[in-house]
């Protein structure tokens, strides 16, 4: 599992560091922050080192970077040789789900092939069909579990039908009560297929790095609750997810040590501040919910300027 990273020189990331990583772990801050640099410099060095790659493969963009894990440390600098320790294991697929992909046919998996929904480096909801097509074939009863879990999300849905395309792909389609024919995918509600993408995660072999952009798109609030729950019941498969909110509701589903907000300025670049590192954490957690904490931050960055870790939140008293 990855405990801590630090990344300088890649995108706007001059010199950052996240320590307190644990199974789910979840990234805040506003736009332009560094957010999703911080999952690509990942996965990046991920995908080097899982496939044995040297830093050739990352010469466009050069930059140095370090690690820790419950194994062992790791780290990479472009101007010296790339090694990788026998024990480096993590495996991360960043996902970037766009509902209008999830439906889209895909390329079926090969029977025998273990699935990575890689593509290359950022997973778009487009292998969600081909990877139920495969677990289908190769683990009839953990198709059948995304299948009950759907149905219990979404009561109206009977079954998920994979339609088998003239080009040889394989198209998601939902059997619905009281419809004779099955709707396709693209013909079902956007948060419906979220949750189904995320489900159909749960089902791969572990252990893997998630890095998950905002799940919350495209949710009605009542479900952010539920796709969290999803992501957690990853993290008792053995996996690990890191993530990038912009909800309060995601925040009121985590602990104050699973949470590290981001903010950045043109001199310094990102800087990571764990929740509970804030002024009087324990204090105001005692009162507001981390998502109101969140707000405040928010509040206080706009009235005056960056915030940094020491600086009071706006609704503290005397800010």
């Amino acid at each position: 599992m990855l405990r801590s990273v630090r990344i300088q020189g890649f995108r706007c990331l001059h010199d950052v560091t996240l320590h307190g990583l644990g199974a789910l772990h979840a990234l805040v801050g506003p736009n332009d922050s560094g957010k999703s640099s911080l999952l690509r410099a990942i996965a990046a060095i991920s995908t080097a080192a899982e496939h044995g790659l040297g830093q050739s493969s990352l010469r466009s963009q050069p930059f140095s970077f370090s690690a820790t894990t419950d194994t062992g440390s790791f780290d990479f600098d472009p101007a010296a040789p790339f090694a990788v320790p026998p024990d480096w294991a993590i495996h991360a697929d960043v996902i970037a789900l766009r509902a209008d992909d999830i439906s889209r046919a895909a390329a079926p998996i090969a029977y025998d092939e273990e699935p990575t929904l890689r593509q290359p480096d950022v997973v778009t909801g487009s292998q969600t069909a081909a990877f139920l097509d495969w677990l289908l074939k190769n683990d009839r009863s953990g198709f059948e579990r995304v299948e009950d879990r759907v149905h219990a999300l979404f009561p109206a849905v009977r079954q998920l039908v994979l339609q088998n395309e003239r080009d040889g792909g394989v198209r998601l389609a939902l059997s619905l009560h009281g419809v004779e024919h099955p709707v396709p995918a693209y013909d079902v509600s956007e948060g419906l297929r979220y949750l189904l993408a995320f489900e159909a995660l749960a089902a791969l072999r572990g252990p893997r790095l998630f890095l998950v952009e905002e799940p919350e798109t495209g949710l009605h609030p009542a479900r952010i609750r539920e796709v969290v729950d999803v992501l957690r019941a990853l993290t008792d498969r053995g996996h690990q997810v890191l993530l990038t909110t912009h909800s309060p509701l995601v925040l009121n589903e985590l602990d104050g040590s699973q949470i590290t907000i981001l903010t950045r300025d043109a001199t310094s670049g990102t800087r990571a501040t764990p929740m509970t590192a804030t002024t009087n954490y324990a204090a105001r957690a005692a009162e507001y919910s981390h998502g109101e904490l969140w707000l405040a931050w928010s509040d206080g960055e706009r009235e005056a300027g960056l915030v940094g870790p020491g600086m009071p939140l706006a609704s503290e008293p005397g800010a």
